[in-house]
């Protein structure tokens, strides 16, 4: 029996120390090829989002 998780991050930008933060989190763990569960989450950056990013990640 294979578990294992697909973990994805959307960001406001890709420089940490640039002020970039995290605005989504999604998770699918996996077992035997199948799918057992899904988790999103979606979190305030408190940072402004640009108009690109909204376009870029919906």
């Amino acid at each position: 029996m294979k578990t294992f998780a697909i973990v994805d991050l959307e960001t406001t930008g890709n420089s940490a120390h640039k002020g970039d933060r995290i605005i989504e989190v999604a998770i699918v763990i996996y077992r035997d090829g199948k799918i057992i569960k899904k988790y999103n989450q979606l979190i305030n950056p408190e940072t402004h989002i640009s108009r690109f990013i909204s376009y870029l990640t919906g």
